[in-house]
């Protein structure tokens, strides 16, 4: 209902309004900007669900919430997201280690990483793997949030700007689009960055645990690893 009376005030607006020569362009640009905010927010949303099967995790909805519990832990704490995998792996009674070890018991997380036939270090890497997979699905749910709110307060500007005949507002809202259209871009350039480090550590990750395998030389241990990881 509130696109329909959104498409109908643009409408009745661009008709109405007198004629100047940037205007159409210039609001058909801003809605441009829109739409391209609104296709990141769904793709950053397909990554964040098909990371969410890869890590077997079945709540996702609980899950999603947990994630945004435990950034608002960190933030009101002043503490570092980034500080997630050391604390867990090698400071597991601090106060990251403590909450973050909770979070993942109740999901059981940790579960294809804890087999008999596993070393110690095999065990470490795969601990590393998963908490890179979390760390990513929670960078993925903040990027999303943020490109959100950018698609809305681009579609809120571009409905001022086309009711607008003060001159002075007009600029405003065209300093305020940029600003807007510069954070998407930002936003855009670093979840690229991102993703980019993500599939190169876990390339690592897979890489050390295939060596760390073939080093045992163990037939039965390649075997397990190759059911546990490659067979459903």
């Amino acid at each position: 209902m509130k696109q329909k009376i959104f498409t109908i005030l643009l409408i009745f607006t661009l008709i109405t309004r007198p004629t100047y020569p940037t205007f159409a362009t210039e609001i058909t640009q801003v809605a441009g900007w829109g739409a391209q905010a609104y296709r990141w927010e769904q793709h950053v949303e397909w990554l964040s669900k098909e990371l969410l099967a890869k890590t077997g995790i079945r709540e996702i909805i609980q899950f999603k919430r947990d994630m945004m519990d435990l950034h608002r832990f960190l933030k009101q704490n002043a503490l570092d997201f980034m500080d997630l995998a050391d604390d867990i792996i090698n400071h597991p009674k601090s106060v990251i280690g403590r909450y973050a070890k909770r979070l993942f018991d109740d999901y059981m997380l940790f579960d294809n990483c804890n087999y008999d036939y596993m070393s110690s270090d095999y065990k470490r890497i795969c601990r590393e793997s998963i908490i890179s997979n979390v760390m990513q699905i929670a960078t993925y749910q903040e990027t999303s949030k943020q490109i959100k709110s950018i698609a809305s307060k681009l579609k809120d500007i571009t409905l001022l700007r086309t009711l607008s005949k003060d001159v002075k507002m007009s600029t405003d809202l065209a300093s305020s689009v940029n600003m807007e259209i510069a954070q998407l871009q930002l936003i855009t350039t670093q979840l690229r960055m991102m993703e980019a480090q993500y599939k190169n550590k876990q390339e690592i990750y897979q890489r050390q645990m295939k060596q760390l395998l073939s080093k045992e030389r163990n037939p039965a241990n390649v075997s397990k690893f190759i059911h546990q990881n490659f067979i459903r």
